[in-house]
């Protein structure tokens, strides 16, 4: 029988600037925080009203599904990714392709998962090579973990748990907490408590899609490893970057919304899920009325912005599964309403129809153009579409 499960991942961060903060005194801190943008007033909603409308989103997403028709591609590979649509890919692909029994779009799922698996064991086999290309096998492993979980194939975990048998030694070395330096993903780029919860993400993707022999054991190390982050990176409401970096960043919290509500789905403990809505609460300074979107800075340096008005696709599409997996398990329509009005703020802002793509970000007042130095990301516009799809399909979110 086939059955709807979930992905995640990791990439990118935020900024902080107080001066934007949404709040109104007349409600409590997280239902002030969105209805003050969603209703511009203190008037109260049913629960299961939809205070945003989805008008568009059906369309975007089907238009969007036949753009990735031409997304560069070649044997199981994305060609014009940044890592992201080795775990996407497969996700979206293969949950559409049982779900609605579309087999070339099963076709695809089985080649990109089998190029994944390829990742995986060169991974296992070459430490040198795993320190250099940490990203690209961290994304292939989910991808080959929801893969593997989805259509049954029992022979893909032997290598799978291979893979984290090398990697939890390196976790354990670092004492749980990752500030090191391995090739293109190395802390200091996307920040160590990123990197640490991405470890986590990936013990918990065991846990949940593959349900297999030692999947208890990563679950316990994935609470093992978050309780780690937060004795060393979790300052009041939210998430440091790195311990010593004060500056609110989006890209931590978003990660570790993911690991919190996942924790709580496997154990049933009310904390992970209490943290995590705490978690949402405090990086609500990141909220940019200028594009509505979370800012999330990075790579505005690399990128040339001028000002702090800058915000990543994959920043926001991450924060939005956290977002979704809080509306999943507290039934709080503010999550889902959150969800939606990103969405159209990706659609409204950052899709562009003539190009058939939506691009890598949002830089000092306008979208993204190909002079700059990143206009595409495929993963990005992948992980889109699988969000578009989970929301309509799994939680029941009608968008047309």
């Amino acid at each position: 029988m086939y059955t709807i499960l979930w992905s995640m991942s990791v990439a990118s961060f935020g900024g902080h600037d107080a001066g934007n903060v949404r709040y109104d005194g007349c409600m409590n801190t997280r239902a002030s925080i969105l209805l003050t943008v969603m209703l511009g007033a203190c008037a109260a909603a049913e629960p299961d009203s939809m205070r945003v409308s989805t008008e568009g989103l059906g369309d975007f997403y089907t238009a969007l599904r036949s753009d990735a028709e031409a997304f560069g591609y070649a044997e199981g590979d994305w060609t014009e990714d940044y890592g992201d649509a080795a775990a996407f890919g497969p996700t979206y692909y293969t949950h559409v392709g049982l779900s609605e029994e579309q087999p070339d779009d099963l076709a695809r799922a089985d080649e990109a998962a089998q190029r994944d698996l390829d990742v995986v064991r060169q991974g296992t086999e070459d430490l040198a090579w795993l320190a250099a290309n940490l990203e690209e096998v961290f994304m292939a492993v989910q991808g080959a973990i929801t893969w593997a979980g989805l259509t049954d194939s029992s022979e893909a975990v032997a290598d799978i748990d291979a893979l984290i048998d090398v990697l939890d030694p390196i976790v354990r070395l670092a004492g749980d907490y990752m500030e090191v330096e391995l090739g293109e993903f190395a802390s200091n780029l996307y920040g160590p408590t990123s990197v640490t919860g991405g470890v986590a993400v990936i013990y918990l993707q065991h846990a949940h899609y593959l349900d297999a022999e030692r999947s208890d054991e990563w679950l316990s190390r994935a609470a093992a490893i978050t309780e780690t982050i937060d004795t060393v990176a979790r300052e009041d409401n939210h998430y440091r970057f790195a311990p010593d970096v004060e500056r609110l960043h989006l890209y931590p919290n978003a990660i570790m919304m993911l690991v919190l509500c996942r924790l709580y789905e496997h154990t049933g403990d009310a904390h992970y899920l209490r943290q995590a809505e705490q978690t949402f609460e405090g990086i609500q300074p990141l909220w940019d009325e200028r594009m509505e979107l979370y800012r999330s800075p990075y790579s505005e340096v690399s990128q040339g912005a001028q000002t702090d008005e800058y915000s990543t696709l994959s920043s926001q599409n991450y924060l939005i599964m956290g977002l979704m997996e809080l509306y999943k398990h507290t039934g709080d329509a503010a999550y889902r309403d959150e969800v939606v009005r990103l969405l159209q703020s990706i659609r409204e802002r950052l899709y562009s129809p003539d190009d058939g793509l939506i691009v890598h970000h949002w830089i000092d007042g306008r979208p993204a153009h190909e002079g700059d130095k990143t206009f595409f990301c495929s993963g990005c516009n992948l992980q889109v579409l699988f969000i578009l799809w989970y929301l309509e399909s799994v939680l029941d979110v009608p968008l047309r």
